[in-house]
């Protein structure tokens, strides 16, 4: 997102200025006390021209009825005047943006260097006003009333494709807009369907404070409101605010965003409420007594309160399968376990590595493997060595007769083992495996199919990584005998993981 549309509050003047230079500097002037008031946000003073002489029609010209055409013409502003206007608002520290309605009013508002071009909803599907403004490299914040989505997504595209720095407004074009007809959840239709900065431009009655608090909650990042200054002389429109009531507007906004807070990344909590929280978790105590160098397993404690967890002590968090305690000292039962008294290892981002590099190697291999499925990794000589001696293994099927998938990746061995109560066949479905079979090695490419018989001793390695469908007879948890004793010894050989097929658990 531009930065420039980031927090933007425009304060859209439109024809208030009747006209009058000495009443549009009045009110430039009494509204650029809210730049030092609210800092946190930035104020862009927006403007609208036309070139009479060519947008309004021959017939139009003199003595028309038609009330825009009044409205235009007993409200003009000569060129000189806007430049003026221009100058001012950017010495009082405004962003300043013009809407023009025609080609010819695109080239002043370049001449005269506003900011930002706006594209009001009446001219959002205009090609030809369109063709103009992308000759030229200004922002552009475009508002999308009264269009359906197939304008919409053809207008945004005209631009996106014109690479243009451009930002898009949710707008009812009703004067004023009721309530039940504000449409506010577009803000976050908008931003979900075209990923640019979307704003709200108002219309709801100068009191409302509500829809902006709506707004904010929704995402929006650009706020407009249409403003006047009341005179003897002049009187406001029955949706544009006066000074009091846009302070009152930009209050309920700003303390909106207060409320909603981080919007793209996850908050931090405070020291207050990590306090408040943790007093009601559970704390770890010991079932019984520990001694020095003894493995802690979830079945050595229980979770009760009050906890010590300020001061050190475990909560029933730290006690997932991924987490590997031992003790540094003697412990006795019913005390609280502390982390000083431990050594704490949490393997869950090792197993995610592993497991997110096994999903990657299987991409592209059309292997199905029914989401229900739960991945087993063996390890033969631990965590750490699993990528150079281990495996991944997909049980599909375990009755009297058994199906796996076995993966292999690039330069990893399976040591060699033995089955006394299975006979299993090897076909494999991708890569290629050199398999030992009682010593004797045997090279197999993608297809090949080899049979194992009981008590045979097999070891596997692969360059490039493989999958293997397995297909035996019953498998059997103690039937599988390794030659090296170090691994039938190791507890810690098989580990299940159930989120294999999702990003995280």
């Amino acid at each position: 997102m531009s930065e420039m549309f980031k927090d933007l509050v425009i304060l859209e003047m439109a024809n208030n200025h009747m006209g009058d230079l000495n009443h549009a500097v009045n009110m430039i002037n009494e509204y650029s006390k809210f730049i030092k008031l609210f800092p946190q946000l930035k104020f862009c003073m927006k403007f609208q021209m036309r070139d009479l002489d060519t947008l309004i029609h021959t017939s139009h010209k003199v003595n028309s009825e038609n009330k825009s055409v009044q409205r235009f013409t007993s409200t003009k502003l000569s060129l000189e005047n806007f430049d003026l206007l221009n100058k001012l608002c950017k010495e009082l520290g405004f962003l300043t943006a013009c809407t023009p309605f025609d080609e010819a009013s695109v080239q002043n508002v370049i001449d005269l260097n506003f900011d930002i071009l706006k594209i009001a909803s009446c001219s959002n599907d205009d090609y030809p006003l369109f063709a103009e403004i992308v000759k030229h490299d200004k922002p552009v914040i475009m508002s999308l009333g009264g269009v359906d989505l197939l304008t919409i997504d053809n207008s945004v595209s005209f631009f996106v494709n014109r690479h243009k720095d451009i930002a898009i407004m949710h707008c009812v074009g009703e004067y004023p807009t009721l309530p039940e007809n504000l449409q506010l959840n577009q803000i976050t239709f908008l931003k979900n369907r075209f990923n640019l900065p979307t704003g709200f431009s108002t219309h709801e009655s100068p009191n409302d404070i509500e829809a902006i608090k709506i707004a904010v909650s929704k995402g929006a990042d650009i706020y407009e409101k249409h403003i006047a200054l009341k005179t003897s002389e002049y009187s406001p429109n029955v949706y544009s605010v006066l000074p009091n009531q846009l302070e009152k507007w930009l209050n309920a906004l700003v303390q909106s965003k207060a409320y909603c807070g981080l919007e793209k990344s996850r908050y931090i909590p405070s020291s207050k409420e990590l306090s408040d929280i943790n007093q009601f978790k559970r704390g770890v105590f010991l079932r019984r007594n520990i001694d020095l160098g003894e493995t802690i397993t979830r079945n050595d404690v229980y979770y009760a309160i009050p906890n010590l967890c300020l001061d050190g002590q475990l909560s029933s968090k730290h006690m997932s399968k991924y987490a590997f305690i031992t003790a540094k000292e003697n412990l006795l039962a019913d005390s609280p376990l502390f982390a000083e008294s431990i050594e704490y290892v949490n393997i869950k981002e090792k197993i995610y590595d592993i497991t997110q590099t096994i999903k990657n190697f299987m991409k592209g291999k059309n292997i199905l493997i029914p989401t229900k499925s739960y991945l087993e990794l063996s390890m033969h000589y631990g965590l750490d060595e699993f990528y150079n001696f281990g495996c991944g293994i997909f049980p599909l099927i375990n009755r009297d007769y058994c199906k796996k998938y076995i993966i292999l990746l690039p330069r990893q061995t399976h040591p060699e083992q033995y089955h006394l109560e299975k006979e299993e066949t090897f076909i494999l479905q991708s890569g290629t495996l050199e398999l030992q079979l009682n010593g004797v090695n045997q090279h197999y490419k993608t297809g090949d199919i080899v049979t194992i018989n009981r008590g045979v001793k097999h070891q596997m390695f692969t360059e490039n990584g493989c999958i293997i469908e397995e297909i035996s007879t019953t498998h059997f948890t103690k039937d599988s005998y390794y030659t090296d004793e170090f691994i039938n010894t190791n507890k810690n050989r098989k580990f299940t993981v159930n989120f294999w097929a999702h990003e995280y658990n």
